[in-house]
Formats: C-alpha cells, structure tokens, sequence
C-alpha cells in the first residue's frame, strides 16, 4: 500500500505499465479479521506501525460482509482428499499473486457497486479505473509516506556481515554503485577477530534487494553472482537462503572427511608409484645452492644484421 507499484513490482522482477495499478498510500485506521495468521503478537506489532480501528470477533465472517463477500471462493472436489503440490518456487508464487490482483484490478465488473451517477459515464467499472477516477475528484483520504519510512516500518530489520567487497546475507553477496562509493565500506577482517555488521532490512518473500543503514542513509543493495551465471538465481526467498545456508554447512561438513580422505588416496599413489615417502628428504644446514640446471639460463639474444 505504501510505496507506487511500479517500484513493488520492481523488488519481484514483474514488467510494468502506467496505470496497471496506481492505488498508493495508508488507510487512516485499520480493520483486521481473524484468518489464518492473525496472533495476537502480530497484531500488536501492526497497532505499533500504526492504528487499529476494529478487529473482527472469531468464527464470525459476518462482521465483514463486504470484505468477505470479495473473496475468491474455491471448488470443492467430491472424494478423497487431494491437493497440487505447486512446482513454482517462492519468488515465482509470489509473482503470480502480484500479477493476479493486477488482472483483478483491471478487469473485475463492479458495476452491482457504484450507483447511477453521469461522471461514471465513460469510466470502466474496474476497481483500478474507479480508483483513478475518485482520486483525481480527491476523494482519497490515503495517508503517503515516504519510501524510507516504508521500508523502516514494514521491513524485517536483519543485521548484515559487513566485508570488503560488500556486505553479505546468509553467503550472499550486495553492493551498489552508492554502497561502494562510500569511504567507509570497507571492512579488513582478520581470522578470529568478531565479524563487522550493519544493521538494515529485507523483504521475506524476495531477496534480491536489501537495504542497509550506512552513514544516515538508507541504501538499496542488490545481489551480486561471485561468478557469471545465471541471474535468474538471485531472485530467492529469505527462506530458501537459509535452506541453502543449512545445506552448505551439511556439505562443508562432509567436505572436510572428502579431503582428508582425498589427500590419503592421492599419496599412497604417490608412494606406490615412486616407493619413496611424499615428504622424502634430507634436512641441511645452510642455504640452497642457486641451481645450475641448463633449461633454467636465458639463451642469448642473436642480433638481426
């Protein structure tokens, strides 16, 4: 609600057109029912962001007649019980979401909802269109705010690893041209020494973007590939970031047997090809002599007459 669309749909990767879907800015109070999800401790951290008017009594879906009535409403199958198991990853749920109000706002009749009235005359009945229409007469009593205050009140706060190249989320990489233009971005970390951090935000369902408190600021950050590859893999969900943290300390763990076992095959190779010990030697006092091998010496340089 509280930042324009075109920038939303920019934090998802998702193209978009004036106009498509222009409603910004934050209701003056705020009614909440009680659907999957609704706790009482995340109602008291949204009544800390700002008013709660009213909240919905349980197993009553009347008190929000207008609301509910809106809803989409799923076919029930006869039988046994079944479900999809979807095969689009987070980011990819979360676009269709996006882009399936989008496609309600823009095309569901809300005729049976307006009354007779001549300025509605040549304004389509969608929801997107309506909004337009009333908000030019100013009839919107949205609240703005800025896009920082945005960010700062609706965020996660998260605390990020602050490095030479950047600053990094669960192994993942960020930077900017902004970031790196700071003079005091970079970090030399030394073994055993306690890791830099920032403070900043992320967006749970996409990581692509974070944003960092650096020196007053609040910084956009994007994710950047160590190596080239695919940048399809940067879109990902916090989530899946600490899965992949989760399965990265598996793999390391069991790296760390590979290795041992690794270096063992390779030098009993060694000692069996050779028959001598991979570290065979003898210790001698002094310095070694400068070698006198042949293939070592620079060959002269013959001049052209």
């Amino acid at each position: 609600m509280a930042v324009p669309k075109d920038y939303f749909c920019e934090l998802f990767g998702i193209p978009y057109a004036a106009g498509e879907w222009e409603n910004q800015g934050l209701p003056p109070h705020f009614a909440i029912d009680r659907g999957p999800g609704a706790r009482k401790d995340l109602v008291q951290s949204m009544e800390a962001r700002f008013p709660i008017r009213d909240i919905a009594p349980s197993w009553s879906g009347q008190s929000k007649a207008t609301i509910e009535s809106s809803h989409p409403h799923e076919v029930h199958f006869e039988g046994e019980p079944s479900y999809v198991q979807s095969s689009l990853t987070p980011v990819e749920l979360a676009r269709r979401e996006i882009i399936r109000l989008m496609e309600f706002n823009n095309g569901a009749l809300m005729s049976d909802r307006i009354d007779p009235d001549r300025a509605l005359v040549h304004v389509l009945p969608t929801p997107n269109a309506l909004w337009a229409h009333y908000d030019r007469m100013g009839r919107n009593d949205a609240l703005p705010i800025s896009l920082d205050d945005a960010i700062r009140t609706f965020l996660t706060p998260f605390e990020f690893e602050l490095r030479d190249d950047g600053v990094y989320l669960k192994g993942r990489r960020y930077s900017s041209p902004a970031f790196e233009a700071l003079d005091d971005t970079h970090c030399s970390h030394t073994p055993g020494a306690p890791m830099t951090r920032v403070r900043g935000y992320v967006l749970d369902m996409c990581v692509r973007y974070v944003w960092v408190e650096m020196k007053g600021q609040l910084l956009q950050l994007g994710a950047r590939l160590r190596i080239r590859g695919d940048e399809e893999t940067v879109w990902m969900s916090l989530e899946e970031l600490n899965q992949w943290g989760v399965a990265l300390c598996q793999c390391e763990s069991a790296m760390r047997v590979h290795q041992h076992a690794n270096a063992a095959e390779f030098r009993t190779r060694f000692e069996t090809l050779t028959g001598k010990a991979w570290d065979a030697g003898k210790r001698r006092p002094g310095k070694p002599k400068r070698s006198s091998n042949v293939s070592e010496r620079k060959a002269p340089v013959s001049k052209v007459a």
